[in-house]
């Protein structure tokens, strides 16, 4: 699981570039030009409550994590690439020799203080949903020419995540390759397929998925991990994915005391949350056995 200190300077970057652009729009006299910028605030909107929604379910993860092993370990912070408008998007681990020319910053639109900072290198396995936010928001609000919208994508992904994407979008039309959104949504279709999202929907819908041996926060984890493969298109129906995999699939013991508690049955966070204080209860008790 990602890192608080990562997620808060993901968190940090929305911020400044939803604070410059409204500056931007309010400087701005031409309504074209403003109703370019307002697309942009909304799209940074969006990402910033799902980047807030994962903060906090990080910042909880680490919280019970320290109480538990009464220890505190630190990490050293992976450093994050800071873009201005004379940047160029470069790859951190993946190889692509074309170039991403980024125009400079005094021809556009959004006023010179302006900085976006370039998405975090994409891995194999994360939600590409709320990437995407990311990443448009930096391909468009630092004016990347959008011949340069493929390269720019396939210079931000991983090793395995590019040899995936590369046919892909070798087969598009210049046209697909030069609107955004299309770009995406074809990535994200390759990313999940529509026969792998049908076979994780059966598994989140059919109590296929188990706790077993391992910790609540493990198994939520994990159901996270598959409801965000599986294709839901609103945050609504993940969470209802999420409660409903979480409460068949929880250990019965737990599950017993979990249904006893209140609003569990209506948020998934509440129901990890008290899962987990339920097993912290349990794991006391077991250790006063012993002694």
């Amino acid at each position: 699981m990602e890192r608080i200190t990562d997620i808060k300077d993901e968190l940090r970057g929305i911020l400044e570039d939803i604070e410059n652009l409204t500056v931007s729009l309010q400087n701005e006299g031409e309504d074209e030009k403003k109703t370019e910028i307002q697309g942009l605030i909304d799209t940074a909107e969006t990402a910033r409550k799902q980047i807030g929604e994962k903060l906090v379910k990080v910042f909880e993860t680490d919280c019970f994590s320290k109480e538990e092993k009464a220890t505190t370990s630190t990490s050293k912070p992976e450093d994050q690439d800071v873009v201005d408008f004379q940047s160029a998007a470069q790859p951190s681990s993946s190889t692509n020799s074309d170039a991403v020319t980024i125009v400079d910053r005094s021809h556009t639109a959004c006023g010179s203080n302006l900085r976006i900072k370039q998405p975090k290198e994409y891995k194999n396995g994360e939600n590409f949903s709320t990437y995407s936010y990311r990443f448009r928001i930096f391909v468009e609000a630092n004016r990347t020419r959008k011949s340069d919208y493929s390269n720019a994508l396939l210079s931000c992904v991983d090793d395995i995540t590019l040899q995936k994407l590369m046919p892909v979008i070798e087969n598009l039309t210049d046209r697909e390759r030069q609107d955004i959104r299309t770009l995406l949504d074809k990535c994200r279709e390759t990313l999940y397929p529509k026969s792998e999202m049908r076979a994780l929907r059966q598994q989140l819908t059919f109590a296929k998925i188990i706790q077993g041996e391992g910790e609540v926060e493990e198994f939520a984890a994990r159901i996270r991990s598959i409801v965000n493969r599986a294709g839901y298109t609103t945050e609504s129906d993940k969470s209802e994915a999420c409660l409903n995999a979480f409460l068949n699939g929880l250990n019965a013991d737990l599950a017993d005391k979990l249904y006893a508690a209140p609003d569990v049955e209506n948020s998934f966070e509440v129901a990890v949350s008290t899962a987990r204080k339920l097993e912290k209860r349990k794991k006391y008790r077991l250790r006063l056995c012993v002694d």
